[in-house]
């Protein structure tokens, strides 16, 4: 005779209790209180006809019943124990899904309940009502205190089983539970902490400043470099109990036995302890010395060479520890090609500027003056036009991307004249996406100059910030030899009279003079850009309008 319990779910009722589970998120199912299988039956029929077998589900079930237990094994689900109220597993389950019996459901209910909430996972289930409405006893009090605790769902159905294969008036509560468990402090953090009295660091938010940056890195990675190595020196202490292979009474361990628990590297694996920590050390080192280059902090000034240079030096740089020591040393190296890098990017816009889209004489971007030994220099006017198509040549509402590059450099260059803060391809971006979406692509503002497109072909460009172009011109002639020697050594009135000439032709006495009482900011030092970019100084302060009528 079968369990006074048994009363097998029926099929409308199963879909009411699998209504929104995501059957391809699951890989393992317990089922207690299992009866012939008919929920684990569902859930199997369900997974086949949407998911293709694309994944596997694996079930395990608990039935009491004998006569229950054969039919459960010839479906070939894994009946794993009888009696769900004396079942105890390390086993994690992703859904846990019963019928509960009717009699004594509140103790079935308590022990899944701590299941899950040890485990974490979802648990659905049905009980009698009667377990919920009448809190007769301390399991029950306890039951409506964990339910409430995990925000569980209640749902109460009259007449659910009244049509079924075994009918009753029994009125049933549908209850959903779901517990995400957060995973444990670790040991070997706490006893480090305690030790060292340090907590556990995060890599420096996106807002601090560079040098609070690298220095929240070098803690990361010693953190991270302490805890690694602790982690597999315990797994190697750890190792002879858990080898797959027993040791037999009197005989020496199997040469042959692995640890159960494996631990390898990446895509490496190998038995010495030595090259555990080794490769663990050098898979770190990279991942530390990759976020440092690639973070916009330590990289944003650079040019597209050195980054690329950046890139190719990774690879080195992993043999290195991740030190205050080593990442000076890199800086070091760096430094002279960071400097020549971002004076090629200078005077490639002065001349992309001024000869390269200087195509005919009318066009009115550049202003000769008699240079230093020479009657070929030039500077660049306050207004400039592109000979470039600024619209895309198959959407006329987008910006073409050649002209995107060629205004992102420019702002870069003035970014590092500046010494300004601000991310030059985020602030080009912005400006000619909200110009598509408004369709307004005349006096687009890029901070330093605005920019007009025409459908004829040409981008007009007018800089706002005289001082700036000013300091960009001077850079540009001062590294062709355009300008005399004694530019910005000498006072207009201890010049000789060649000097002069040259003087008033670039821009003259009155503007050479505020140049002059000003030569911190105009004049640009050979290598010193790299100071000059690292420096963050705010933008200068405007000019007072005495100095400012000097450009008008």
């Amino acid at each position: 005779m079968l369990n006074k319990d048994f009363y097998p779910t029926p099929k409308p009722l199963i879909e009411k209790m699998l209504e929104g589970v995501e059957i391809g998120r699951l890989s393992y199912i317990l089922e207690p209180s299992a009866g012939k299988g008919d929920i684990c039956d569902y859930l199997a029929r369900r997974h086949k006809n949407t998911y293709y077998n694309r994944s596997k589900l694996n079930f395990d079930v608990i039935e009491i019943e004998p006569d229950l237990q054969l039919i459960l094994k010839g479906k070939e689900y894994n009946l794993i124990h009888d009696d769900f109220l004396t079942f105890q597993s390390h086993k994690r389950y992703d859904l846990l899904v019963a019928n509960f019996p009717f009699s004594d459901g509140e103790k079935h209910l308590a022990h899944a309940l701590q299941m899950i909430e040890a485990n974490g996972g979802q648990l659905i289930c049905l009980v009698n009502a009667e377990t919920l409405y009448n809190p007769c006893n301390q399991t029950r009090q306890a039951l409506a205190q964990t339910l409430e605790r995990l925000c569980g769902e209640i749902e109460f159905i009259e007449g659910a089983f009244s049509k079924a294969e075994r009918p009753t008036d029994v009125e049933v509560a549908l209850i959903r539970v779901s517990v995400e468990v957060k995973p444990k402090v670790s040991i070997l953090f706490n006893n480090l902490r305690e030790a060292e009295e340090i907590k556990l660091n995060e890599i420096v938010p996106e807002g601090i400043a560079l040098a609070g940056f690298k220095s929240g890195l070098l803690a990361c990675f010693q953190q991270e470099a302490t805890l690694g190595v602790n982690l597999i020196k315990e797994w190697a202490a750890l190792k002879p109990y858990i080898m797959d292979e027993l040791q037999k009474a009197g005989q020496e361990k199997p040469s042959y036995a692995k640890p159960l628990i494996e631990l390898k590297i990446g895509d490496y694996q190998t038995d010495s302890l030595a090259g555990l920590v080794n490769d663990y050390l050098k898979k770190l080192r990279q991942k530390y010395w990759s976020c440092l280059l690639r973070d916009n902090r330590f990289s944003r000034n650079y040019t597209n060479n050195i980054l690329k240079e950046l890139e190719a030096k990774l690879r080195d740089l992993v043999g290195f520890d991740f030190t205050e020591f080593n990442i000076r040393e890199l800086e070091k190296d760096l430094f002279t090609k960071i400097n020549g890098g971002i004076e090629d990017a200078i005077l490639e816009l002065f001349d992309t500027l001024s000869c390269q889209f200087h195509w005919r004489q009318e066009s009115g971007n550049i202003h000769y003056y008699n240079g230093w030994a020479t009657n070929k220099a030039h500077k660049i006017n306050d207004k400039v036009i592109i000979p470039m198509n600024g619209y895309n040549a198959y959407d006329k509402t987008k910006v073409d991307y050649y002209l995107h590059e060629t205004l992102a450099d420019m702002v870069k260059v003035f970014n590092y004249l500046a010494a300004d803060e601000i991310n030059p391809r985020q602030l080009t971006q912005g400006a000619l996406w909200a110009a598509e979406g408004n369709q307004k692509f005349n006096n687009i503002d890029l901070r330093y100059f605005t920019v007009t497109l025409y459908k004829k072909g040409t981008a007009h460009i007018r800089f706002q910030d005289k001082r700036l172009l000013e300091k960009l011109n001077i850079f540009g002639s001062q590294r062709k030899n355009w300008l005399p020697p004694a530019y910005g050594k000498k006072r207009y009135s201890e010049m000789n009279q060649e000097e002069r000439e040259v003087v008033d032709t670039f821009q003259g006495k009155s503007v050479y003079e505020e140049i002059m009482r000003n030569a911190d900011y105009y004049l640009v030092p050979q290598h010193s850009l790299y100071q000059l970019t690292e420096s963050a100084s705010p933008v200068q302060k405007p000019m007072e309008k005495e100095q400012a009528a000097l450009w008008d």
